[in-house]
């Protein structure tokens, strides 16, 4: 999944925040820091961003935990983890026990099963993968016959034509 998991809202993500910092430590953590590392679990560069992108009109989607598949909800919390880990330089085990106590998300992860959704969804994937796979070769198949029979300029008409 290529888009940013939202938050729900301002308030929300600083409530968050100073959940977060009170579970890691108000010694080891400032707030503005905790927000900032909030915000790039979520996929942002940090609090300016999420504030610039939920102030558009219209403001940017949210993705809420109840729209998302085992697989996707698995990776948001592998970003989840993986944050933490490099901000505060834990390991895997410490991480899940943070967002055990600060609940980021209404659902929870069973990791024992991540493994087996994973492989369920590749396979899944990779089927996905060659549907569209042999959709855009036959989208290209034109331009591959004029580049074949026509060099260069076949293939620069191919793509004015295409325009």
């Amino acid at each position: 999944m290529d888009s940013i998991f939202s938050p729900p809202g301002f308030d929300w993500t600083k409530d968050k925040a100073r959940e977060l910092r009170q579970v890691i430590g108000a010694k080891k953590i400032g707030f503005w820091r905790a927000a900032n590392l909030l915000c790039r679990m979520y996929g942002y560069a940090g609090w300016n961003e999420l504030k610039e992108l939920r102030s558009l009109d219209p403001p940017f989607p949210t993705e809420w935990d109840d729209q998302l598949d085992e697989y996707h909800l698995t990776e948001r919390y592998d970003r989840f983890i993986d944050e933490l880990n490099a901000e505060l330089d834990i390991d895997d085990e410490q991480s899940q026990a943070i967002l055990r106590k600060v609940n980021v998300s209404s659902r929870n992860v069973s990791y024992a099963s991540t493994s087996s959704v994973r492989e369920a969804v590749a396979v899944s994937d990779v089927d996905d993968f060659a549907d569209r796979l042999a959709g855009i070769l036959a989208a290209l198949a034109p331009q591959i016959a004029a580049a074949r029979s026509g060099g260069r300029q076949a293939i620069r008409s191919a793509y004015a034509n295409r325009r």
